[in-house]
């Protein structure tokens, strides 16, 4: 098992260097081991991509179901497209295997789960993105506190897809992602509602 430390400034550079992998590799079987407040912000941030879909999401805040540890977020690029799903990692008290080609672990995840890693290349990821607000946080903290508007120092720089850019260009393209974000899961909850619908008549007319 190989290992190496990543650092990243914000999670969705994380994300764009994770997406550019995958559609450069249609081999790669990609996990991402992060607790719930992390995996929250990488789904927001993967359903911004034009082509994007998804097989399973379970993730539910800690506090409405209990569940404090990991989930293992997939990733994999099939017909022109980034696949991912989610899932709780532990299950029945027990953690299941991340097995990926390659896994992508947080470095606020518990260290039980390095050995199970065996056969994939491991990476121990850390994102700098502190939280500005006032309250106390702590690591499923559900606030989205980072201000985009702050001051930033001259010495920080922006990517978009791997690639350097200013930050007005940075701004722009985020502005582009959260009205993508906004639209796609409009359509994620019109599709679930309109499955549901057949679901319910199939079952009518068996009944």
């Amino acid at each position: 098992m190989k290992s190496k430390d990543l650092n990243f400034e914000y999670i969705e550079e994380f994300v764009d260097y994770l997406v550019g992998k995958v559609e450069d590799n249609d081999e790669l079987f990609t996990t991402v081991v992060c607790k719930f407040n992390e995996a929250r912000k990488i789904i927001k941030y993967l359903m911004a991509f034009d082509d994007v879909d998804f097989e399973n999401i379970y993730l539910e805040s800690p506090d409405e179901k209990g569940y404090m540890d990991e989930f293992c977020i997939e990733l994999w690029y099939n017909d022109g497209a980034v696949n991912f799903s989610c899932d709780p990692l532990k299950i029945d008290g027990k953690y299941e295997n991340p097995c990926g080609d390659e896994t992508y672990l947080f470095d606020n995840c518990s260290s039980k789960i390095i050995p199970l890693c065996e056969g994939s290349e491991l990476y121990f990821v850390n994102i700098d993105d502190e939280c500005d607000c006032d309250e106390e946080c702590d690591e499923n903290c559900l606030c989205d506190c980072r201000n985009e508007d702050k001051e930033i120092a001259p010495t920080s720089s922006y990517t978009i897809n791997g690639k350097s850019v200013s930050k007005k260009e940075f701004d722009k393209k985020y502005s582009e992602i959260q009205s993508k974000y906004e639209k796609n899961m409009k359509h994620m909850l019109d599709d679930y509602h309109s499955f549901m619908d057949d679901i319910d008549n199939m079952f009518n007319r068996l009944w």
